[in-house]
């Protein structure tokens, strides 16, 4: 690595195995990497990249920490939680740590729409980019207006969540109405004391006095298939982008394990639009839903984060991780693999036995060049690894395997060895930067 090469500070305060295998695609592109992620997070087990343990009891501080030991030319937020505690550094910071923070995600006018979901469909509604009805609901009398003019099911969503998580499909009043008081209440205190106990992970009882968190608002629901838009930005301008549509999913609302590429010209061209006016920077992912009945991409909510598809290669040429790297003038290590329409993400589409034949067939970010990466990326997540934090894990799988006879968790126990018999585990191939 050169004296010039530009330094990437990754950062996130969960354990998502997705970060690192990111954090390894923009080592790969050219980027000097350090990931500052938790205890016990895969990305401590990388070679080619550099991480730092996180103090989850004092997130920001450690967060401010880290960006004045490494001097990054970019943070590039893992999780939203670590995009809150940027822009909580922006606001309280010094005029060093407020510069990286605007060259990372972009200025103060913006950092609302990066955190709460209402404003960000107003301004995307305003670029033309079409939007599904929706509505603030600051009470519950607000929720009972919008149950008598919208028609069920209704998709009511809270601020600061993500994975799947602070999103309820509700298809009666009453369902609409304990669905409000759930979002509204947040993670009960049992269950945040257990995260703390149990899991180590104290963010959700610290997160359980910022009230000011828990707006709600409804969308009207939308019938169809799901897809992102990840774009790279850089002062408002879109310089790489990639837009799929999922092929399945984990659970309801979770994250894609299969996407294909695709091409949608009229949003992206909006979405260019919305960077442009408000003036983002960095990584960010726009999930669309597209309706069965006319085939519009309608917006619905904004990842202001690196995701999945950031490094997937389809018609809009560069892709995120690629524009970024060529931003920065970046000096790739590898050659580009060559093209797949389907993107298998890595390690959520290892999912179980039947899907082996389509893995095999499938674009992927598998870390080939890590394989101690890789290994940890096959376990449980490090929370759920031992003594009383795994004994959700075994009750989830004994009971799925007495309603199916399999466990979608048996991936897990697999060693790579019967991966790679099953045609899955391929010789390395090097990636298009």
């Amino acid at each position: 690595m050169t004296r010039n090469t530009p330094t990437l500070l990754v950062a996130t305060t969960t354990w998502w195995p997705s970060v690192a295998v990111l954090a390894s695609s923009l080592e790969r592109a050219g980027f000097a990497v350090v990931v500052l992620c938790p205890q016990g997070h895969v990305a401590h087990a990388a070679t080619r990249f550099n991480s730092i343990v996180l103090d989850n009891h004092h997130p920001r501080l450690a967060l401010a920490a880290a960006i004045k030991a490494v001097s990054p030319s970019l943070v590039v937020p893992g999780d939203d939680r670590a995009v809150s505690h940027l822009l909580q550094l922006h606001q309280k910071g010094d005029a060093d740590l407020k510069d990286i923070v605007t060259r990372s995600v972009g200025p103060a006018s913006c950092h609302e729409v990066l955190t709460a979901r209402v404003p960000l469909l107003r301004a995307a509604k305003k670029a033309g980019i079409p939007v599904p009805i929706f509505r603030q609901l600051p009470t519950l009398a607000d929720l009972d207006l919008w149950i008598a003019e919208t028609p069920p099911p209704w998709v009511l969503k809270v601020d600061r969540a993500w994975g799947g998580e602070g999103v309820r499909v509700v298809q009666t009043p009453d369902a609409a109405r304990r669905a409000f008081v759930d979002l509204t209440r947040g993670l009960s205190l049992g269950m945040a004391l257990k995260r703390r106990v149990i899991n180590g992970d104290p963010h959700w009882l610290q997160e359980r006095h910022d009230r000011s968190a828990r707006l709600v608002s409804a969308q009207a629901f939308v019938s169809g298939r799901p897809g992102s838009c990840a774009v790279f930005a850089r002062d408002g301008e879109v310089l790489g982008a990639t837009v799929v549509e999922a092929e399945s999913s984990c659970g309801g609302q979770g994250p894609s394990t299969l996407v294909r590429s695709v091409e949608r010209p009229g949003f992206v061209e909006g979405v260019q639009r919305l960077v442009a006016e408000l003036g983002f920077s960095g990584f960010l992912g726009f999930d669309f839903m597209v309706d069965d009945r006319s085939d519009a991409a309608l917006l619905i909510e904004m990842n202001p984060r690196i995701t999945a598809p950031c490094r997937m290669r389809g018609p809009y040429k560069p892709h995120p991780v690629a524009a970024a790297a060529r931003a920065f003038a970046c000096q790739p290590h590898e050659r580009p693999q060559p093209p797949r329409t389907r993107f298998a993400s890595f390690p959520l589409a290892w999912l179980g036995d039947p899907f082996a034949a389509e893995l095999a067939a499938c674009q992927d970010d598998v870390p080939w060049h890590e394989p101690r990466l890789v290994e940890e990326c096959l376990k449980p997540l490090w929370p759920e690894r031992g003594g009383l934090a795994a004994l959700p894990g075994r009750v989830r799988r004994a009971l799925d395997l007495l309603k199916t006879g399999t466990s979608p968790l048996d991936y897990r126990t697999k060693p790579l060895a019967w991966w790679r018999a099953q045609g899955v585990l391929r010789p390395p191939l090097s990636d298009e930067t």
